[in-house]
């Protein structure tokens, strides 16, 4: 419950905040800034969309979290979309192990797109539902993955970013395979599509 008032909260914040952001962008234009104009008023629209599309999900814990990851993004000037398409109502995931997933997946993804111009620094969030299962999709602009690494990125341990690490990868496998599901990953760019069993 708390999660959901906290979403409500955002998207009331939002629209109370919204005469100041058009002031904003009205001064922008005004003084000839066109550019910071047109940046500042596409993260506008990203966090509004981000929102709304996050309270279609009717799964409180997840949408706090992704609003929170959203969050995070924006700070470290990252391009986060996330498009929902189906609501998980019927998803028989628990909200914990489903964060594990994705929060795994999602912090792997900006680690790869940090290194990059501001402006390539993509990300890009698919729910959706097919007949057999909810499928989540999560790609990123960072470098190809090496076509060798594909089996291998799950096993504990093994890391495309130094030692002491490989361990994210490896739990999310473990908890998608618990719960039924599957994973798939495609090299470039680099998407992971984990499908859940309705």
């Amino acid at each position: 419950m708390d999660s959901l008032q906290n979403l409500l909260r955002t998207v009331r914040a939002q629209r109370h905040d919204i005469i100041n952001h058009l002031d904003t962008v009205y001064a922008l234009l005004s003084l000839g800034r066109e550019v910071p104009a047109r940046e500042y008023t596409g993260q506008l629209v990203q966090v509004a969309a981000n929102t709304s599309h996050l309270l279609r999900l009717e799964q409180p814990v997840v949408a706090a979290f992704l609003q929170n990851k959203a969050s995070q993004a924006m700070a470290r000037g990252i391009t986060f979309y996330i498009d929902v398409r189906a609501d998980l109502k019927g998803l028989k995931v628990k909200p914990y192990a489903l964060v594990t997933v994705l929060g795994n997946i999602l912090e792997n993804a900006m680690e790869a797109v940090e290194p990059l111009p501001g402006e390539q620094r993509l990300i890009q969030l698919d729910i959706s539902r097919s007949e057999t299962g909810y499928i989540f999709s999560i790609s990123n602009s960072g470098p190809p993955l090496d076509p060798a690494m594909k089996e291998a990125i799950f096993r504990p341990g093994v890391s495309t970013k130094g030692l002491d690490r490989g361990l994210g990868l490896a739990t999310v496998w473990e908890m998608v395979i618990s719960h039924g599901g599957t994973i798939e990953v495609e090299t470039d760019p680099v998407t992971f599509r984990v499908k859940f069993p309705v």
